[in-house]
């Protein structure tokens, strides 16, 4: 075991930070690999720490994910173990290159787990335009369901760090955005009308209004009026009410849905 392989490196000589350490424990990673023993890798590095197993942590957590030895929950759990302990090894840019493409892959493996607590901590563990582009892309391809039986869960676990940490950039705006109406569009097609507030609360955050979302808002009351039955027309009322208080009060979208539910009443 990995004890007893210590015990070896200790007879032999060998002195931590030094090449032929460094090789021998490399060497040792590759076995505990190939034999799914990953979490014994976090072991060795503390026992014999050195820079030569930085590429067996990346390599031990992709092959976690992959490994069909152990059941996905389990994978995930040490995929992430792997890419927390690591974090402090890599340091050039070519290396925190490497360390942000193995964070996507992991958030995106959460994600499509339906586990947003994991993918909220990787991505706050490794924020920046990378990361948050792959996570939205995975979401979109994802809108269905997280309009449907995951809404909340990702409401409450991974949008709030979405928002919270998002890069200051034109593009990570617009990306959110696009996010944004694309879950809108499931969430009316689902009937589940009410839940637009609730997409809006967590992306104004403390904020009185933000006027994001005001098409959204104005697809699901013309949808409302168009059904013009009355609990319909009292769901309306009440993203109206919303919309005047955080959305846009003037906004052009809401004006013409707010016109189509007046004429909808008058032929009814």
């Amino acid at each position: 075991g990995v004890l007893a392989a210590m015990a070896i490196f200790q007879r032999l000589g060998l002195e931590a930070g030094s090449q032929r350490f460094g090789r021998c424990a490399a060497e040792l990673a590759g076995l505990l690999i190939a034999t799914g023993r990953f979490e014994d890798l976090v072991q060795l590095h503390q026992a014999y720490p050195s820079d030569m197993l930085k590429d067996s942590f990346m390599l031990a957590a992709r092959a976690a994910l992959a490994g069909n030895q152990l059941d996905s929950a389990r994978q995930l759990e040490i995929a992430m173990l792997l890419h927390s302990y690591s974090a402090p090894l890599f340091r050039s840019e070519k290396e925190l290159k490497a360390y942000s493409d193995l964070s996507s892959e992991i958030a995106v493996a959460a994600v499509r787990a339906g586990r947003f607590a994991e993918a909220s901590k990787i991505y706050t563990l490794a924020p920046g335009m990378p990361l948050f582009k792959t996570l939205c892309t995975e979401l979109e391809l994802q809108a269905g369901a997280l309009a449907d039986n995951e809404f909340f869960a990702f409401t409450n676990r991974l949008l709030p760090s979405l928002v919270v940490n998002m890069p200051q950039e034109p593009a990570a705006l617009q990306k959110l955005d696009a996010l944004l109406a694309k879950i809108s569009v499931e969430v009316i097609a689902v009937g589940r009308f009410t839940n637009l507030t609730k997409l809006h609360e967590v992306v104004r955050g403390s904020k009185r209004s933000d006027a994001r979302m005001a098409s959204s808002f104005a697809s699901a009351i013309q949808r409302l009026a168009q059904l013009g039955d009355p609990g319909s027309e009292a769901v309306a009322m009440m993203l109206l009410t919303y919309c005047a208080n955080h959305v846009a009060q003037a906004d052009t979208e809401i004006r013409n849905a707010v016109f189509l539910m007046a004429q909808k009443a008058k032929v009814d």
